[in-house]
């Protein structure tokens, strides 16, 4: 069996909320679908997809407002936690009670146990496979974005032109990167007239739940698409405007191979 040398890591594409786990959520059911809406990186598993023998693509199966994938574990070295979005979220994308703090603290060991650690035991052990078959492993890291900043935006950042810059293509990488390893904007856009900018509207780069030592990290890069230039999502709200028609995944693959070269 063949092992890929690249990783697609797909953490915000669903939007599943296990039954058990609804009750948490202040919201009434209305508002939860909005925030899902507002939140979900919609079709990022399809817009990414890539074959197996080219990428192994892992996927969180529950959507980040049950547990988010992308936070560190530690809540001291999670930034997030300021606006009540670590880990495990206590606020909205509009600064509103999503759970009560109490019961988020009493249900957090549960939730990192049951959805956060096996994930990334499942991408540690897929990065491990590639580095012991090719010495050597991409991590690609697969989002989309708004048209349009969401307020948490603005309480994270204090470069506002950055939060308000939001080219239809981001591609953002690890600046602890090695020289050898330079961030490189693929040569073709998604269509003509589609602009593209290293790290607009965000930098943040995945590297895992854990604080690893930053000279052992395997090269990674950070892939976002505005939603509208993508297929549509479901009354999210970039769909204030006109969605332009949906690109192939034809360029995903060649956005990774120039990220290999």
């Amino acid at each position: 069996m063949t092992v890929a040398a690249v990783i697609m890591h797909v953490p915000h594409s669903s939007a599943e909320v296990p039954a058990d786990v609804r009750p948490q959520f202040l919201l009434a059911d209305d508002d939860l679908a909005r925030e899902l809406r507002f939140m979900t990186d919609w079709h990022t598993d399809e817009l990414f997809a890539l074959p197996p023998d080219v990428a192994v693509t892992i996927r969180f199966p529950v959507s980040r407002l049950v547990v988010d994938p992308e936070r560190f574990e530690d809540p001291e070295a999670e930034r997030m936690e300021a606006v009540g979005m670590g880990a495990v979220y206590t606020k909205t994308s509009q600064g509103l009670p999503l759970r009560d703090e109490a019961e988020a603290a009493r249900e957090r060991e549960a939730l990192l146990a049951r959805y956060y650690r096996p994930h990334h035991a499942a991408l540690e052990a897929a990065t491990a496979a590639a580095l012991a078959a090719h010495g050597r492993c991409l991590i690609v890291d697969c989002h989309s974005f708004s048209s349009r900043p969401l307020p948490y935006e603005f309480r994270v950042s204090a470069d506002r032109w950055k939060v308000v810059h939001r080219p239809a293509v981001c591609i953002g990488t690890d600046t602890t990167l090695p020289p050898n390893a330079p961030l490189r904007i693929p040569a073709c856009t998604p269509r003509p007239g589609f602009a593209s900018a290293p790290r607009k509207p965000s930098g943040r780069y995945f590297h895992g739940g854990r604080a690893a030592p930053r000279q052992t990290r395997p090269p990674g890069r950070t892939s976002r698409r505005r939603r509208e230039s993508g297929r549509p999502s479901p009354a999210s709200p970039s769909t204030a405007r006109s969605p332009a028609p949906w690109c192939p995944c034809p360029t995903w693959a060649t956005t990774g191979a120039s990220m290999l070269s």
